[in-house]
C-alpha cells in the first residue's frame, strides 16, 4: 500500500471500471486467514507516515481508522476498537455507518459474526 500511496503522490491516476485481472480466492487460503493481524500494523504504520496528506481527505483518513478499529475488534481488543471508531466519527461525521460500527463494538461477538457471514457471502459470490 505504502508503494501505491508514493505513486498516487506523484503521479496523474485514472481509475476503471472493468476488471483488469481476476483472481481465485479459497476458503482454506492462508491470505484469508487473520488477514487483520497481518495488516494492522502497516495500517497504522501508513496512517503515521502519512498523517498530513490523510488531513487533506478525511474520509479516506476515516476509513483508515475504521479499518483499524475492525482489526482491533476481530483480535479481542473493543476498547481500542471503540476508540478508533470514535476518531473515525470525528473524521467524517455523515457516515452512518460508523455508528453502527460503534455501537457493535460493545456486542464484538456479535460484530465478528456479522462481518465474517458478509465476508464468507462475498467470497461464495467470487467462486
Amino acid at each position: 500500500m505504502d508503494f501505491y500511496f508514493r505513486i498516487l503522490k506523484n503521479f496523474d491516476f485514472y481509475l476503471l471500471k472493468e476488471p483488469l485481472i481476476n483472481y481465485n480466492v479459497l476458503q482454506t487460503s492462508l491470505s484469508r486467514k487473520q488477514f487483520w493481524l497481518k495488516s494492522m500494523p502497516e495500517y497504522k504504520y501508513l496512517l503515521d507516515k502519512y498523517k498530513e496528506d490523510f488531513q487533506n481527505y478525511p474520509n479516506a483518513y476515516s476509513k483508515f481508522l475504521r479499518n483499524i478499529g475492525t482489526f482491533y475488534l476481530l483480535e479481542g481488543n473493543s476498547n481500542m476498537a471503540r476508540n478508533y471508531f470514535k476518531d473515525a466519527i470525528l473524521k467524517n461525521p455523515q457516515n452512518i455507518r460508523l455508528y453502527f460500527q460503534y455501537i457493535l463494538s460493545f456486542f464484538p461477538f456479535l460484530y465478528r459474526k456479522i462481518l465474517l457471514f458478509k465476508r464468507e457471502n462475498f467470497f461464495k459470490i467470487l467462486n
